[in-house]
Formats: C-alpha cells, structure tokens, sequence
C-alpha cells in the first residue's frame, strides 16, 4: 500500500482511501481489502447486468482486464463499480426517472478516481437529447460533488513531473491489451458493430478512449499502463448487451418459468 489508506490522498481523489480506511476500522486485515476488490467488480458486473441484459454481465465477468484489477488492493475495482453504476443510472435517466441518481454516482466516481468523472460527465451528456432537465441535474450534483477534486486537480495540473510520461504511443497500448486481453480483443473489435444500434453510449465510449489517448498525448497517463481502459472495456461489455442473440437469451432468462 506504500503507506497505508491515507497515503492515496495525495496521489488520487480520496473516497477509495475512505473505503480502506472504515474496513480497517471494521476489521483490520489486509483480506478486507482484498474482499472489498472482490465485492466491488461483483457488484459491477451485477449493476451493468441489471441495465442491459445477461449477455453484457457475463462479457464483463469473463474479462480479463476487470478480473485482473478485481485481485488488487487499489482504487480501479471501486472505479468500475461506480462507473457501472452511472451506466445504469444513465439508463433509469434516459426513462424518465430524473439525473439526481446519476449526479451522485457518478459525483462519487469522480471522487474516486478523474476518470469516473469523466466517465459519469460523458454518460450525462448523453441525456440531454432525450431529458435536459435530467442531463443538467446530473451535471450539476458532479459539480458539487467534485468541486474540491477539480480545484485540486488545476493546481496539479502546474505541477512538475504532471506532463511527465513518455507521450502517445500505440505499440505499448495494443501490446500491452494483446497480452491482457488475448482473444477477448476481439469482442472489443466486434462490439463496434453495436455502435450503430446504440449511439449514445458508443459517444460515451469513443469519447471516453479517444480523452484517455489524449492524456497520454500530453504526458499525463503512459501508454503501457492498462487501468485506463477499463471502462472501456465496461462499455465493449455494455454493447454486447445490445446484440441481438444474447438480448433473446437475457429475455429467456428473465422468463417466469413453472415447475
């Protein structure tokens, strides 16, 4: 942990440093926060389940990025659980149900780590042409939410050693997913023949790739790091929800069956 929970607050957002802090409290051994990781990318793979179907929970559960991270004592297993949950959120939004869950989930996903609130910020974006009033009630909670996040993050930004990593390179990047992904790579590929069907959220997942090569453009993330692309790989698993053989078999699954 290099220090303990409390060292993260100087390197990330602090809600992660929260969580292992009140496990600790709880039940101090390092198995809680192994558990925490564990229950955290379970909860996941439900939430994304519960917004599009079997198909997308099982692409999410068999992958080897989320399960490699959900082994590890770090803020990423958190991350995707809230990232899952604005997702779903997005889609309770998107059927009227208003941004005000939305705003919190995905305020905390910033709280967590700049990325969930990228994430969340792209999922509420997309509201607007469906429900306005949702898309900015959302917005608004991340603002609140996140204010400190944000004012912390402008004075890092000016800080030596931000901009500090290698730039964009796309060897390491499909290197590094090759070999963490493997044949699952292609469902990353294949998932773009759902774009069409689900526009939207395929905005929220180009966007969301296309703002992570954009910060190892500028040195801020390195290339060879594989975290990133988690929630994209949360998004690839969301298409595959769309797809039309595993939506008959969601629906199958969601059948009342008599014994």
């Amino acid at each position: 942990m290099g220090g303990g929970p409390g060292h993260l607050h100087r390197a990330s957002p602090p809600l992660h440093s929260f969580i292992l802090g009140a496990l600790n409290g709880l039940w101090g051994a390092p198995a809680a926060w192994i558990l925490w990781s564990v229950l955290a990318s379970t909860g996941a793979v439900w939430l994304l389940g519960r917004a599009e179907g079997a198909g997308a929970a099982w692409v999410l559960a068999l992958d080897p990025l989320q399960l490699q991270y959900a082994a590890e004592v770090n803020n990423y297993p958190t991350l995707c659980l809230l990232a899952a949950a604005a997702w779903a959120a997005r889609a309770r939004a998107m059927l009227g149900g208003g941004g005000v869950w939305l705003g919190v989930v995905g305020g905390l996903g910033g709280f967590c780590h700049l990325l969930g609130g990228v994430w969340a910020g792209l999922l509420a974006l997309s509201v607007l042409g469906r429900d306005r009033r949702a898309a900015v009630t959302a917005l608004g909670l991340m603002a609140i939410i996140d204010a400190a996040v944000v004012v912390r993050a402008a004075q890092l930004a000016g800080g030596e050693g931000t901009f500090g990593q290698a730039g964009l390179a796309f060897e390491p990047i499909v290197e590094g997913l090759g070999v963490k992904l493997g044949p699952v790579l292609w469902l990353w590929a294949l998932a773009l023949v759902f774009l069409a069907r689900r526009p939207g959220l395929g905005a929220v997942g180009l966007g969301y790739s296309l703002i992570v090569l954009g910060w190892m453009a500028v040195g801020v993330a390195a290339p060879h790091q594989q975290p990133y692309w988690l929630l994209t790989s949360l998004a690839v698993a969301g298409f595959w929800g769309s797809a039309p053989r595993l939506l008959l078999v969601t629906a199958e699954l969601r059948c009342a069956v008599a014994i």
